[in-house]
């Protein structure tokens, strides 16, 4: 108020009466602070000495809004496809977020670089404003159009970002190891492509399982991403680290391929004194390689070592394989060195058979049942024919054997049961050679292997009831002896 009353003075000295729009006096001086709305009040200046002599002074109060600037959203928009990094904002769009909802005929809005130029009203910038930066900021001026000192300031910020393109790659074929349906795709593999050369650090791919996924980034897929599917469509996305919403996105198939699978046997065999051998892979592939250069699925070889077959299947320029390595031995018939029988029983005899020979050979005893065991057990009294076969095909070689039996007594009394003492199957054997001893050791006879055996008699004279001794000198060269009961 007294500022008031010095204008109007301006140094003189008077009285100064203050009415309202009404007439009403008012008190003077006036309240200080005088608070008041929008009004018209007079003063009536008055010479102190002649009250005649007045003059009325109009004084106009008048209030004018004070402007708020509401909160402007920060405005990050992603470059378009020209990807220069510039961006044309049209500043006038952020005026309804400065209002919100003042009345726009009473203010004015303006755009600085500063706050400085805001508060003073500085360099305003033009509506259509050419950003070249990621981020800057903006700052805002609202003010009262009938007042410029009623204002109001804020910021926001505003940037470009560059706009990441998703390339589409080429599909990601994997061969199913083990043809179990079901494989590891490791998709991150695919990055590089989908990137195209854009920065692995600017930009981050994620891949989904659907469209809308990717273009929401929802359920991003985490580690191997495991296929049961011979083909499905994985959808990508490629969003910029600062700006998630510039993105942009792309798909590609994951494709799962038949493995090849090799079968054939790891060792084959060549017959010793035999030219070749044909190497034969398994069929259904579209490629075969082989270490010797040959590229069919049979080939023929000459000599012993080791062989490499590649086989392959092509599906859409991409080849799944399968590598095997075989080795090609040396085989022949078996010689036989040596034959042992353990023999002498009823039914609980053996007979062990040692060969010589580079092949893989198997044992029979009917030709028919072969075992790999060269012993076998159990056996009666009998002929027998040992087969040995080569396993690769070879060929077979045998060779015939007695096992031979004595009994333990004999009863030479005439009756026909037991009346001489022979080795059964001796006769089989014509070179090997009998001796009888009596019990102190004294040669009594030499009988014929082909012969009814000894019938008890020496030099016609009947010998008693003992206990005898045998030598059994087989045509081999083993010697076998023993001892038995004359009973009378």
């Amino acid at each position: 108020t007294a500022t008031i009353e010095n204008t109007i003075l301006n140094g003189e000295i008077a009285d100064i009466t203050y009415r309202d729009e009404n007439g009403i006096t008012l008190t003077n001086p006036l309240p200080n602070p005088f608070v008041t709305g929008t009004q018209t009040i007079t003063a009536t200046v008055t010479e102190p000495t002649n009250p005649m002599c007045f003059t009325d002074v109009e004084i106009n109060f008048i209030v004018n809004n004070q402007p708020i600037a509401n909160v402007v959203q920060d405005d990050f928009v992603c470059d378009d496809v020209s990807n220069d990094g510039e961006h044309l904002f049209n500043l006038i769009d952020y005026n309804s977020q400065v209002l919100n909802g003042q009345p726009s005929a009473l203010f004015s809005i303006s755009y600085h670089v500063s706050q400085t130029d805001a508060e003073i009203n500085n360099n305003p910038l033009p509506s259509s404003y050419l950003s070249a930066v990621t981020s800057e900021t903006i700052f805002v001026r609202i003010e009262n159009n009938n007042s410029t000192s009623c204002f109001h300031t804020t910021s926001f910020q505003i940037g470009v970002s560059y706009l990441p393109i998703a390339n589409q790659p080429e599909d990601f074929n994997m061969c199913d190891a083990g043809n179990d349906g079901i494989e590891f795709f490791n998709l991150p593999i695919m990055d590089g492509a989908i990137l195209n050369g854009q920065s692995n650090t600017m930009f981050t791919v994620s891949y989904h399982g659907s469209q809308q996924d990717a273009d929401l980034n929802n359920n991003p897929f985490i580690g191997p991403y495991i296929s049961s599917v011979v083909s499905e469509t994985i959808f990508v996305r490629l969003e910029n680290n600062l700006n998630t919403n510039c993105f942009s996105t792309t798909q590609f198939s994951i494709i799962l391929n038949e493995q090849p699978v090799l079968n054939m046997e790891d060792i084959w065999s060549i017959c010793k004194g035999d030219d070749s051998i044909e190497l034969e892979a398994d069929e259904g592939y579209d490629n075969y390689l082989w270490s010797t250069g040959d590229t069919t699925r049979i080939i023929t070889v000459l000599n012993p070592g080791t062989y490499t077959i590649t086989a392959s299947n092509t599906y859409q320029n991409f080849i799944c394989d399968v590598a095997k390595t075989i080795s090609v031995v040396e085989s022949n018939i078996a010689t036989i060195t040596n034959i042992e029988t353990i023999d002498w029983s009823q039914n609980n005899n053996a007979i062990l058979v040692e060969v010589e020979g580079s092949g893989d050979y198997e044992y029979s005893l009917d030709g028919l049942t072969y075992q790999d065991s060269n012993q076998f057990n159990n056996l009666s009294i009998d002929d027998y024919t040992v087969y040995i076969r080569d396993k690769n095909g070879c060929g077979v070689t045998s060779e015939e054997v007695y096992l031979l039996f004595y009994p333990n007594y004999f009863t030479p009394n005439g009756d026909t049961f037991h009346d001489t003492w022979q080795i059964y199957n001796t006769d089989k054997e014509p070179n090997n050679e009998i001796y009888i001893f009596d019990r102190y050791g004294k040669l009594l006879t030499q009988i014929k292997t082909n012969g009814l055996g000894w019938d008890g008699i020496v030099n016609g004279k009947l010998m008693p009831t003992s206990d005898y001794w045998f030598l059994l000198k087989r045509q081999n060269g083993k010697q076998y002896r023993g001892h038995f009961t004359l009973r009378r």
